[in-house]
């Protein structure tokens, strides 16, 4: 288990103290515990029960937690529906904006271009001086020296 979810765990665990029992007890006793022992003991959660879940300063992970424990212990199968609905949608936005990001077509766009533009034909003038008998000798000698 990551740090992530043993920081959401020990939210859970608080905002589970402020709920009636009914609501707590439809969750799943192992689940429960699982809860209470993946969260660190010395992290002490700030949840303010006057304020509601979505003014609280909790993290994403407790949040999608406490909507997956909504959708399959507390709510009606009208809302089921409708959350499953919006989970959809929400995942079509996101498939589309990975799509969008990673689009296959788009990525090799910007090398084809600069492969074109470096398949144009350059014309290149090579300048060949002839070395005279004394300059050949002159370097030579340089070369000479230099070892």
């Amino acid at each position: 288990m990551t740090n992530e979810f043993a920081f959401a765990s020990g939210e859970i665990n608080e905002i589970l103290k402020y709920l009636s029992s009914d609501k707590v007890n439809k969750i799943p006793i192992k689940l429960r515990n699982l809860f209470k022992e993946a969260e660190i003991n010395n992290y002490q959660p700030h949840i303010d029960p006057s304020k509601r879940i979505i003014e609280q300063n909790i993290s994403q992970k407790t949040k999608d937690i406490l909507v997956i424990l909504y959708r399959k212990y507390w709510s009606d199968i009208s809302i089921r529906n409708q959350i499953d609905d919006k989970l959809i949608q929400n995942e079509r936005k996101y498939q589309e904006e990975q799509r969008i990001k990673y689009n296959p077509d788009n990525i090799f766009k910007d090398r084809e271009i600069k492969v074109e533009q470096a398949e144009e034909p350059k014309e290149m003038i090579v300048v060949k001086e002839n070395e005279g008998i004394i300059s050949r000798i002159i370097n030579r000698i340089k070369w000479f020296f230099k070892k």
